[in-house]
């Protein structure tokens, strides 16, 4: 962060949450339903090709006069191919349908090739997409950005030069540095306050994924509950482009009532700054000699921050200058 912002935190003893509509990365709540429609087209793929097969046997089944289970069995085989079974097979359905004696007469079979035929069109009904679908769920989504507020933390257990770069501010930049748990009984904070009405809060890893993600289950984190997964899923994403990041985020939602929502909001801090503050580490170029140190200690005394908080990062060997 810089030197500025830095200030505010001490001044003021809270922490800025940025709303999520003014990030850089504008796609920033928007990738679980990129992944869910991508999921979608796939079912959908699958469920075209499923009814273009069963239509298939239909079709030549219900051209024959009084047909058996052998004739259904026939039709299966010949007509199909094992691609085109294996998409039809689901919770066993040829299996039920092929096998002698599993129902109790051969009108139940012909029902129930009906009933498969029937099943993948309502299905592909279920998921089509039509403008106005879309047109909900962007605004659904810039809804959520506008009362989502965010505060970044890099938790790479290194130093990121494109962090510095980025984030860092030239030679002036600073890093603090605490706890997860110090975040996390922050977030409860919110809660238990009067910061925002009816928020909710979460402190949680971002997920990094791209744009050929196209299944939801394995990137569920196991740690967290069906309803905070449900409630933050859109603002924990990001494009795997932003994995150098490595980032852990505290979010706060405030309640789709909220009349206003400004673009920043001030969480109090719970704790003193000393012990909010693990550690302030100044920019890895430079070393213990440079100006910027001397501004950055007169800064601390004046808040009563101790001093020895301050980390030197210095990335140098022993042929260094």
């Amino acid at each position: 962060m810089s030197l500025a912002k830095l200030i505010d935190l001490l001044s003021t003893e809270s922490l800025f949450c940025c709303r999520a509509d003014l990030f850089e990365d504008q796609t920033e709540g928007e990738w679980f339903s990129h992944i869910s429609n991508a999921s979608l087209r796939l079912i959908e793929q699958d469920s075209q090709k499923a009814l273009k097969a069963i239509k298939k046997v239909n079709r030549a089944i219900f051209s024959i006069k009084n047909p058996s289970v052998d004739d259904i069995q026939h039709a299966f085989s010949s007509l199909l191919t094992p691609e085109e079974i294996y998409s039809l097979d689901y919770s066993d359905d040829v299996a039920q349908v092929t096998e002698t004696g599993f129902f109790d007469n051969i009108d139940d079979h012909l029902g129930f090739l009906r009933y498969m035929e029937e099943k993948y069109e309502e299905m592909l009904d279920e998921i089509s997409f039509t403008e106005e679908d879309t047109l909900k769920r962007k605004q659904t989504i810039s809804s959520l950005k506008a009362r989502s507020y965010i505060s970044s933390w890099f938790s790479g257990d290194n130093h990121s030069i494109a962090m510095w770069k980025i984030y860092g501010q030239a030679e002036e930049g600073i890093a603090i540095t605490t706890t997860k748990e110090k975040l996390n009984l922050l977030a409860e904070s919110v809660r238990d306050s009067n910061l925002m009405s009816q928020s909710k809060t979460l402190c949680a890893d971002v997920i990094y994924v791209d744009n050929d993600t196209t299944e939801i289950g394995p990137i569920i984190p196991r740690h967290l509950s069906d309803g905070a997964w449900l409630e933050f899923r859109d603002i924990l994403l990001k494009h795997s482009a932003y994995l150098y990041e490595q980032e852990y985020r505290l979010s706060v939602i405030a309640d789709d009532k909220e009349e206003k929502t400004p673009p920043g909001i001030k969480i109090p801090l719970n704790t003193n700054m000393n012990e909010f503050i693990d550690g302030i580490y100044v920019n890895p170029f430079i070393n213990k000699t440079h100006w910027f140190i001397k501004v950055l200690e007169s800064l601390l005394q004046r808040y009563g921050i101790d001093c020895k908080k301050i980390k030197y990062g210095e990335i140098q060997t022993e042929y260094s200058g």
